[in-house]
């Protein structure tokens, strides 16, 4: 084995490929200050997370370990996100700059922990360049709530870079060190729980420690304790993903499974030397398609280049090393536990792809050092050949970059590279609805429909776009099929509510919003209908003072500048005979209103107005001249106003 711990690199070399490494990120990456919320996660993860208060407390802390979030248990992910939103609020482009610096982080320390493994500073940092800039890599640090990914990565390879030091030494702070790192890998994200396997590889090549069965035994056996907090990781993981119904495995057969991953081992592959047509979102296969002679091709042909790489444990290490790598740390994201609906993902080769780019790259040096003899290559042609290869690579990322600017971009960019794509279709649907477009939402919602028409939660969105657009009767039936098609139970109480109230049946509306609320609903939209109902209704069996004021402050609490709600909470008041309270909410409301630019909402002002002459009499809102028209949700036409946090994505509040 190497001295692992001695250096044998020129620091102001080393400092060279660190500001070239650097200097090369930025390049790729100098946009994304720019880049808005996209509609995929990041307003569940940042913009709507309930936790997120612009402060930090010990609370934070409390839930962060206890509280899995958004279907996973990421509790230094969570922190991470919560002293963000405590540092500067929900600014995206702070968000994406961050995760930009942790890549840069990785990228170096990658390089560094590969200097110390190897003694060889020049392959080491052309596979940390290629790292930094594969477009491969591009969904893992543009995508702000993959926060998780690029700061696993950092402690992933700042356990990489502290391991030499331990296999050298043997001592309990050198343990200790590797441990730390490779725990906080695993709390910020699960699927780190690879990292014992690569240490286990290391061992193997360059480390040289495997040599014999009984190597192996003692190798593996020094990495059992990262082993158990793995497997104690990967539980609680497994746990808040099936009961928060995002563990699918039992829909979909284990034959099913394994030719998709044998499939999605092929494109990572081939994305690897070709990184063309990549997107956020990938539809899982047909069954056809994966039970077909080109899937059990793939699946003989990736068993048959395993057991190549294992006859070749003794003559070329470096291979078995670099392919078992690839293909040990994409088994937790590979498929066969299902999450979710995609068949494959560029951000799951964040770590994966080195095992790929460490056999071409130290394999190609060695072959060319061996063919050249005792005489070193050119520094001319071994950095004209870096470049050829990194330039490419880099401006296909940029461009790759630039899909992540917003959410009608990113959509519009899947949409025009892959197939049969109901995922793309729906959200840029949606996208395009909230900008306005209602025309070419709506073409698209209804394309995610005919590709995938037993999709409840899409078929709910559409109906909850008809309801906006007062096509009642259409809104009806599509909301009849999405209950059916087994659309989110809350979401979809919410939207009949909605049709109820704009059918004028109250007591209808008033039942399906309060089933939404029992359903764990804290949609503001929900809380200010029925608020309203429970406070002005001329049904006085409906009215309800003292549940008016608490649905209405609680809706008042999510959207602060809300006029809408604020009129709301003003007729709470009214209705429980606090004029004073009701005077000062509608009088803010009517400020709000006044600020808004549209002429459709700022036509509201007179009844407004009305109400607020109504309450300094210490009158209550119910009364024919002071019913508003019924409140839909923001549009693109009745936007909610300015709010100290971004206003929702949009009012077509239906999750996949």
């Amino acid at each position: 084995m190497q001295d692992a711990a001695v250096p044998t690199h020129n620091r102001r070399t080393l400092w060279a490929c660190g500001v070239g490494l650097c200097a090369l990120t930025l390049f790729v990456y100098g946009g994304v200050g720019l880049h808005q919320f996209v509609d995929f996660d990041d307003y569940s993860y940042v913009v709507e997370n309930p936790n997120l208060d612009g402060q930090l407390s010990g609370e934070d802390l409390r839930r962060a370990f206890t509280e899995p979030h958004n279907s996973n248990w990421a509790p230094l992910t969570s922190i991470s996100l919560a002293v963000s939103d405590a540092l500067y609020g929900p600014v995206p482009g702070a968000y994406a700059w961050e995760n930009v610096l942790l890549h840069i982080l990785a990228s170096v320390l990658l390089m560094l922990a590969l200097t110390r493994l190897t003694h060889r500073l020049g392959p080491s940092a052309f596979v940390a360049a290629i790292f930094a800039v594969h477009p491969l890599h591009v969904e893992s640090v543009a995508w702000i709530s993959e926060r998780k990914e690029v700061l696993a990565g950092v402690f992933w390879m700042a356990t990489l870079f502290v391991y030499p030091n331990w296999v050298r030494t043997k001592k309990i702070r050198a343990a200790l060190l590797v441990v730390l790192w490779s725990t906080l890998a695993l709390l910020s994200k699960a699927t780190a729980v690879a990292i014992p396997v690569t240490l286990l590889l290391l061992d193997l090549w360059p480390l040289d420690r495997i040599k014999t069965p009984r190597d192996f035994v003692a190798c593996a056996t020094e990495k059992l304790p990262i082993a158990a907090l793995a497997a104690g990781v990967s539980a609680i993981t497994l746990i808040a993903q099936t009961e928060s119904g995002a563990n699918t495995s039992a829909y979909t057969p284990l034959l099913l499974r394994v030719l998709n991953a044998a499939r999605a081992y092929r494109i990572y592959l081939v994305d690897t030397f070709w990184p063309t047509g990549l997107a956020y979102y990938y539809p899982y296969p047909s069954d056809a398609v994966l039970t077909s002679p080109a899937s059990w091709i793939t699946l003989a042909a990736g068993v048959a280049v395993t057991a190549f790489a294992f006859a070749l444990i003794r003559r070329a290490p470096l291979v078995t090393m670099g392919w078992l790598w690839f293909l040990v740390t994409l088994v937790p994201m590979i498929g066969l536990v299902r999450v979710g609906g995609q068949s494959h993902a560029d951000r799951y080769t964040y770590i994966a792809q080195t095992g790929l780019v460490l056999i071409l790259v130290f394999g190609l040096v060695d072959l060319l050092a061996k063919r050249g003899g005792a005489k070193p290559l050119p520094v001319v042609l071994l950095a004209g050949g870096s470049l050829a290869i990194l330039l490419p690579l880099a401006f296909l990322a940029q461009g790759q970059v630039g899909t992540w600017r917003d959410s009608e971009t990113l959509f519009s960019h899947a949409v025009s590279v892959t197939e049969e794509n109901a995922h793309a279709h729906r959200y840029l649907g949606v996208a395009q609805w909230t900008r306005g477009d209602q025309k070419s939402g709506e073409l698209h919602l209804r394309k995610a429909l005919a590709i995938q028409p037993q999709w409840g939660a899409a078929r709910l969105v559409l109906a909850t776009a008809l309801l906006q657009t007062g096509r009642l009767t259409e809104a009806e039936s599509e909301l009849a099929l999405a209950h059916q098609q087994g659309a989110p139970p809350k979401l979809a109480f919410a939207a009949q509510g909605i049709l109820a109230q704009q059918r004028g049946r109250e007591p209808e509306a008033a039942a399906a919003f309060a089933r939404a609320l029992e359903l764990g609903s804290e949609d503001w939209q929900v809380l200010n209908n029925l608020a309203w109902i429970r406070a002005a209704s001329e049904e006085a069996s409906l009215r309800d003072p003292a549940a008016a004021v608490t649905l209405a402050e609680r809706a008042a609490t999510a959207q602060p500048a809300n006029p809408f709600i604020l009129g709301t909470l003003a007729a709470a008041y009214a209705s429980a005979s606090q004029s004073e309270a009701a005077t000062r909410a509608q009088t803010e409301a009517i400020t709000r209103l006044e600020l808004e630019q549209s002429p459709n909402v700022r036509a509201l002002l007179p009844g407004f107005r009305a109400r607020l002459d109504r309450y300094r009499r210490g009158l209550p809102a119910w009364s024919a001249e002071a019913a508003p028209r019924p409140f839909r949700g923001p549009s693109p036409e009745t936007s909610p106003g300015t709010s100290p946090r971004p206003a929702p994505r949009t009012s077509l509040k239906a999750s996949p």
